[in-house]
């Protein structure tokens, strides 16, 4: 066991002493808890207080950004073909089956009368060299004409929606005949296609 020693006059002491036996000073222990503390009667616990929610402030509406609309583009609209070169010498646009038919006839039918003119001008007994003459001016009459008519064609296709490139479907035997009549009496696209405006939305002219 340990010995405690008086701090005032040095005298030896019990561990549990007080006082001191010689000096009668009284002894302070560091073990002891403060008098003051000691004596206080237990404080009572504090309830924490319920932090009252915040309630949450509004937002106001943020302004909606303004989007412009794009301009519309205007529908094209079908032109009417005034000079030769834009009816017979051209393949842009399309022509619709009226069109089509009315100026195939008039690359036809001059066709037809400048041969009927020939053989009926033609003696029975001319000459081999005059009917090869003949026959070589109506073939050179339909080879110009070969031309326009092409491009008509091209034209037609081109109101159906197709290429034309299909334009080579009548070199195809027995085909050619059906998909001729095709072209002739099928109707056109309804409304704007790939190749321009519907012809139909002007309305006669040839």
């Amino acid at each position: 066991m340990a010995m405690n020693f008086c701090p005032n006059c040095g005298a030896k002491l019990r561990p549990d002493a007080k006082f001191c036996g010689s000096c009668g000073k009284k002894i302070q222990r560091d073990d002891a808890e403060p008098a003051d503390e000691r004596d206080l009667p237990p404080q009572p616990q504090s309830t924490p207080q319920p932090q009252p929610t915040p309630t949450p402030q509004p937002t106001p509406p943020q302004p909606q950004p303004t989007t412009q609309s794009q301009p519309t583009q205007p529908t094209p609209t079908y032109r009417q073909d005034v000079t030769l070169q834009e009816k017979f010498l051209t393949t842009s646009g399309r022509l619709n089956r009226w069109r089509y038919f009315v100026r195939a006839m008039i690359l036809l039918v001059p066709e037809i009368l400048l041969y009927i003119v020939a053989v009926a001008t033609t003696p029975p007994n001319s000459p081999p060299n005059y009917m090869a003459g003949v026959g070589l001016m109506l073939l050179l009459y339909g080879l110009i004409m070969l031309v326009p008519n092409v491009m008509l064609t091209i034209r037609r296709l081109h109101d159906l929606d197709l290429s034309g490139w299909f334009y080579l479907v009548f070199l195809i035997p027995f085909v050619n005949a059906l998909f001729g009549f095709y072209a002739l009496l099928a109707p056109g696209t309804r409304g704007p296609n790939r190749y321009g405006p519907d012809p139909l939305e002007v309305q006669g002219g040839w």
